[in-house]
């Protein structure tokens, strides 16, 4: 008897995997989560300033340029859109991909008391990308935010992409 309810009971664990896997919803995979890991990934470069790292994962010189300056004005921020970016868009246009990361306003950075918000800055806080769609690791063109950029970047052709 023993032996009987040990093979129904590997039966019923065997049977509740089966369901279990045939059960799961299928998820598509986010297209543009490799262009907005770069993009992270060069953020955490410029604070680490990591000059080597800020070459090798841009294609131009604007990206380095932007991050070391946001790294020299506003490293807490710059802190915080490493931690709290998370992906909106993405539009490919050939060859270059342009993304938009968004941050929650209150996981963002805060400013200190008394401080006003930058214009463009709040309820938008974002930063722009266009990146290379190079082989397996896409390389950085251009990087911009409305909370530190007076001319920010329009990437994104498709405007409704970023309505909720």
């Amino acid at each position: 008897m023993s032996d009987r309810a040990s093979r129904l009971a590997l039966g019923a664990v065997l049977m509740l995997a089966l369901f279990a896997w045939g059960s799961r919803q299928y998820v598509v995979p986010d297209p543009w989560n490799p262009y907005y890991h770069a993009v992270r990934d060069y953020l955490a470069a410029g604070l680490r300033n990591d000059s080597a790292a800020l070459r090798r994962d841009a294609a131009a010189s604007q990206p380095a340029v932007w991050v070391r300056d946001a790294a020299r004005r506003e490293p807490t921020r710059l802190a915080s859109w490493f931690r709290d970016l998370s992906g909106v868009a993405g539009e490919r246009h050939g060859d270059t991909v342009a993304v938009v990361l968004s941050a929650d306003e209150n996981l963002a950075w805060q400013r200190r008391p008394g401080e006003a918000a930058p214009a463009g800055c709040v309820g938008s806080n974002s930063v722009a990308a266009l990146l290379i769609n190079h082989s397996l690791t896409p390389r950085l063109l251009a990087l911009s935010s409305p909370c530190l950029d007076p001319s920010p970047l329009q990437v994104l052709r498709n405007r409704s992409a970023l309505l909720p």
